[in-house]
């Protein structure tokens, strides 16, 4: 595990547990692209949508990472896998809301072609991860 390294690093731990030298711009990653262009894509849904889609879409693009992370934290490899299921099974949750939202209007091109492209490449590498686990 990555310790915080003081000094002329600002303490902040990289993605691969390296820390971030002072000043520099925060990378981002998948999985931060995902839940976070999510919530960027809904705010401009309807207000009647708060309760609905909105907010489904929102718990959905943040359950894959949760779960792997909850996953990777089990004692046996059958939990892990358990928890990957669901991410997986979450991710395709959002391709096929994002895919509703697109067809009812209340989400445009841009950010549908870019979420639609998240999930689906987030479903095919939790697909394949399982695959490769249950062999």
């Amino acid at each position: 595990m990555a310790r915080r390294n003081e000094g002329a690093y600002s303490g902040e731990i990289c993605d691969r547990g390296a820390a971030k030298p002072a000043g520099q711009p925060r990378r981002k990653t998948p999985r931060s692209i995902f839940k976070t262009g999510s919530y960027k894509a809904t705010r401009s849904f309807p207000r009647e949508e708060i309760l609905g889609l909105t907010s489904q879409l929102r718990r959905a693009a943040v359950s894959p990472v949760s779960n792997i992370v909850e996953g990777s934290a089990r004692a046996s490899e059958a939990e892990y896998l358990h928890f990957l299921d669901i991410a997986y099974r979450s991710a395709r949750e959002v391709e096929d809301q994002v895919g509703l939202a697109f067809r009812l209007g209340i989400l445009v091109e841009p950010p549908y072609r870019e979420q639609s492209a998240w999930s689906v490449e987030t479903s095919k590498v939790l697909n394949g991860l399982l695959r490769s686990l249950r062999k």
